[in-house]
């Protein structure tokens, strides 16, 4: 079981660094999980290692055949409207853009990322002409492009969609999440090249776009913060996220203290309809109760957890 789980660490290192995609929880999870299995293998058995697997691989791109067929003839009819746009004679800029919009979505959704890219470039370059689109489109050229793992223009469009965002789409001194999802693309993108010190900078000054989206800078007072006007006026539903990549890196940089702090704000605050903290919440939270020695607080989670999830549907 021991080699198993060193095999199974080096592969999430593997995907992370392959994708592209931000730091992925698993292999954090991973480690602490191979402490407790030494101090306690009574906790977690060789089958309950399942959850591990299922929880870095979920958020995988891996289609089942039944997924595939029908995008494969969606995308195969989209082809083909837009043929038939030239053929009919007069063809409008509109239709020709609405054609393009609906084969990139379907190039999308199949991770066909170089034909995705090609289509989004022809709309970029002859198509978008607004400073919203241009931002939006700079956006998902920097995503093809991280997952084509072509880093610095990836880095290039993402800075140049948060200057569209910042500078010619909202007005200035006003917080919006669109902004913080600009900064937050940066911040993934520094995650996943391991410079944690500048993806931290990145999600630092996304999250006050997230806290506050849609308020003046100049009407931020200490009273933003009470959890009673928090539960009034709530914060954009994204910050969870931002303060879950930040637990992330803190994680990494051995900062298991802060860590636990955001997750504690995000169990506290950020739970929609007041629910219990899902399965990954309380992992994170046990990993860090883990690292820091509260090794009987963190190994409740762990039960709680095994207790919550179907064995069978992950086997």
């Amino acid at each position: 079981n021991i080699v198993n789980l060193t095999l199974l660490s080096v592969s999430c290192v593997y995907q992370l660094k392959h994708s592209g995609k931000m730091i992925r929880r698993g292999i954090l999870s991973l480690s602490s999980r191979t402490f407790l299995w030494h101090e306690n293998p009574k906790v977690i058995t060789s089958k309950r290692f399942v959850i591990l697997h299922h929880r870095f691989f979920s958020s995988g791109s891996i289609f089942e055949a039944e997924i595939v067929s029908p995008l494969e003839k969606d995308l195969k009819k989209a082809l083909k409207n837009h043929e038939q746009i030239f053929l009919v004679g007069a063809t409008q800029k509109k239709d020709i853009q609405e054609s393009l919009e609906t084969i990139r979505r379907f190039q999308y959704r199949m991770e066909k990322w170089e034909e995705t890219l090609k289509t989004e470039e022809e709309l970029h370059n002859d198509h978008y002409y607004s400073a919203l689109d241009m931002a939006e489109s700079h956006n998902r050229l920097g995503i093809l492009h991280e997952n084509l793992q072509n880093y610095s223009k990836s880095r290039s469009h993402f800075e140049a969609s948060l200057r569209y965002y910042k500078n010619e789409v909202h007005p200035p001194n006003i917080f919006h999440a669109e902004i913080g999802e600009a900064c937050n693309h940066l911040g993934a993108l520094a995650g996943s090249e391991f410079e944690l010190e500048l993806a931290m900078q990145w999600l630092q000054r996304s999250e006050p776009h997230f806290r506050h989206h849609g308020k003046s800078m100049f009407e931020i007072s200490d009273d933003d913060e009470d959890e009673q006007k928090q539960k009034k006026d709530p914060p954009h539903p994204e910050l969870r996220k931002c303060l879950e990549n930040q637990g992330q890196i803190l994680r990494f940089l051995q900062k298991h203290r802060e860590a636990l702090d955001l997750y504690l704000e995000i169990e506290k605050n950020l739970l929609l309809d007041n629910k219990e903290p899902d399965r990954d919440l309380k992992l994170d939270m046990a990993d860090c109760l883990l690292a820091l020695r509260r090794s009987k607080e963190a190994e409740k989670l762990y039960i709680s957890v095994l207790e919550e999830t179907d064995l069978e549907s992950l086997t």
